[in-house]
């Protein structure tokens, strides 16, 4: 397993996986944050974990970025929760959508069981749950806490007072 750390705008994103597959991030706030930090554990980062080091880099100065194409190992999660966690993945940067809308897009009404799996996110920001949010423009939760969940809106530039009428 390699794990590598990388911090800015006061978040800390810590990575695990192997060479070719992210099996979890867990993602905090961080008081005092280096974005330059070095991988944890000190072995070389395969060509999929240095280009997921860039992108993560890149993301959090606010540069908008593609987290799609990085495969991610979704065996500890169930069937159920693969396919909120995909329906979830295609929101595009910049936007939200509401815990109702992602249930409604896997044809069910279950919206609160979206809530529940967000909870269990293992790929924040790969896997955007930040971008999930009630359909009254409140933001729900984040496991990383709401203050962490409003910076990453903040970070590709949404705001939180207007949500309220652009909420899909």
């Amino acid at each position: 397993m390699k794990i590598f750390t990388i911090e800015g705008r006061g978040i800390q994103i810590q990575v695990a996986g192997t060479d070719n597959l992210v099996k979890r991030v867990y993602i905090r706030e961080k008081a005092l944050a280096n974005l330059d930090r070095k991988q944890e554990n000190g072995l070389s980062l395969s060509p999929l974990f240095q280009k997921l080091r860039e992108d993560l880099k890149s993301y959090l100065s606010g540069k908008k970025v593609d987290f799609s194409p990085y495969p991610l190992d979704m065996n500890s999660v169930s069937s159920k929760a693969r396919r909120i966690l995909q329906v979830v993945r295609e929101i595009p940067y910049g936007e939200v959508r509401s815990y109702r809308w992602v249930a409604l897009k896997l044809k069910n009404r279950g919206y609160r069981a979206v809530g529940r799996i967000m909870s269990i996110n293992p790929f924040p920001i790969i896997v955007p749950c930040h971008r999930v949010i009630y359909a009254d423009g409140t933001l729900g939760g984040f496991s990383g806490g709401i203050s962490l969940k409003k910076r990453l809106l903040e970070i590709e530039g949404i705001h939180i007072l207007p949500l309220i009428s652009k909420v899909v």
